[in-house]
């Protein structure tokens, strides 16, 4: 049987096939949803679970949502800019995960924009290098 684990606010739960009928035929017949817009639901809310899989939870425990979103400009750029911007540089990886753990100033300088930074180590959570990694391989991703 496929099965989907997913851990949500610290909660571990698991998805099976059995559960999302379940849970779609609650949105259809309780709720009034058309089989559609069910299935839009399903996929936007698998979407926005995978989106934060494998480095998106240490990005959020991090405080990087603070500034920063997947998708659109906040503060700081989207995650989807920073890694079109950085993608096959050879220095982004080395630039980056001493950003992420130092700031701006401290981590190697202003790189993107004269008018906003990354604060510095001191201003945030600490940042170990093996976590500023595997942020930095999250972000390569988007």
């Amino acid at each position: 049987m496929c099965t989907q684990r997913v851990q949500v606010r610290g909660v571990a739960q698991t998805f099976t096939p059995d559960l999302v009928s379940l849970r779609a035929n609650f949105f259809t017949q309780e709720i009034g949803m058309n089989k559609f817009q069910c299935v839009a639901l399903v996929g936007a809310l698998s979407l926005s679970l995978s989106v934060f899989a494998d480095g998106g939870d240490l990005v959020k425990e991090k405080q990087c949502m603070q500034c920063h979103d997947v998708g659109k400009d906040v503060i700081g750029p989207s995650f989807k800019r920073i890694a079109f911007r950085w993608k096959g540089n050879p220095t982004a990886e080395k630039m980056l995960i001493s950003t992420i753990q130092n700031g701006t100033l401290e981590g190697g300088g202003q790189h993107w924009s004269s008018t906003t930074h990354m604060p510095n180590a001191w201003e945030r959570p600490v940042v170990s290098k093996a976590q500023a990694k595997t942020i930095f391989q999250w972000i390569m991703r988007q």
